[in-house]
């Protein structure tokens, strides 16, 4: 029911926490729009200028505002179908897209300006000042995504094949019905229970991966067509001929057979 958009969580967990353990995976629907997208638009968007994009961010931005106060004045089915859509958010998406296609140029001045937005977006969070926009308000749509990729660049390079941002993002909500089920907030600051959260769940990802790398193996290269007369023995292994008194009455095939017992 995910890839429609409904969040369908069991019967034995409707009584769990807030009721909605699998509350945020409706937001497959959103990402599957999104890659559909740039799958079809890349091509496309790859040629635009810089103008272009700048265009493209205005009416992205038009849209999250739109979207926005739909949302405000109506209610039902069309708040739905606008949260199940890709418009609202596609503003996130372009920014992305856009630093991506000029990540030469772009990237070495967010590196150096990713801490001032971000003293300037907690400077801008005291004041009671409710600007438009869909979800937040849109100087926080615009400037959060400048900043993770901005503080991201500030980073030593991190190989990793497999994406750990997106299996935190979709479980994040199941973590945050643990810390209500056990009343964790009237017991730690909410901050400190959500980085302990944040760290179980990154270590427990990444055991994950090593455990699909470790049992994935290496490519030995080993070609079991290569004909050979030598043998690779380990420091613990060895090889035991068979007695020459156990070959009396057998003929000979001209084959030798290794019997190995044993891990391989």
């Amino acid at each position: 029911t995910q890839i429609v958009g409904i969040a369908n969580t069991p019967a034995c967990l409707d009584g769990f926490a807030t009721g909605s353990v699998n509350g945020a995976l409706w937001t497959i629907l959103v990402e599957v729009q999104l890659y559909l997208l740039i799958c079809f638009g890349y091509k496309i968007l790859k040629k635009f200028k810089v103008y272009q994009w700048g265009i493209l961010l205005i009416l992205s931005t038009a849209a999250n505002l739109f979207c926005g106060y739909l949302t405000a004045e109506y209610s039902g089915i069309l708040a739905k179908l606008i949260e199940r859509s890709f418009v609202p958010y596609v503003l996130w998406f372009i920014i992305g897209a856009f630093c991506y296609q000029y990540k030469d140029k772009v990237i070495k001045y967010l590196r150096y300006l990713s801490i001032p937005i971000l003293i300037l977006y907690w400077g801008l969070r005291p004041m009671a000042v409710e600007l438009p926009g869909y979800y937040v308000g849109i100087t926080v749509s615009i400037m959060c995504p400048v900043i993770i990729i901005g503080l991201a660049y500030l980073l030593p390079t991190i190989r990793i094949r497999v994406d750990l941002t997106y299996g935190m993002f979709l479980y994040h909500w199941i973590v945050l019905n643990i810390i209500v089920h056990f009343e964790l907030l009237r017991k730690w600051n909410w901050k400190v229970c959500l980085l302990f959260f944040i760290i179980v769940i990154v270590l427990f990802i990444f055991a994950i991966v090593k455990l699909m790398i470790w049992n994935k193996g290496e490519d030995s290269g080993y070609n079991p067509d290569e004909i050979t007369t030598e043998f690779d023995v380990e420091t613990m292994d060895h090889i035991q001929p068979m007695d020459v008194s156990r070959f009396e009455g057998i003929e000979d095939d001209g084959i030798t057979t290794l019997l190995c017992l044993g891990n391989s």
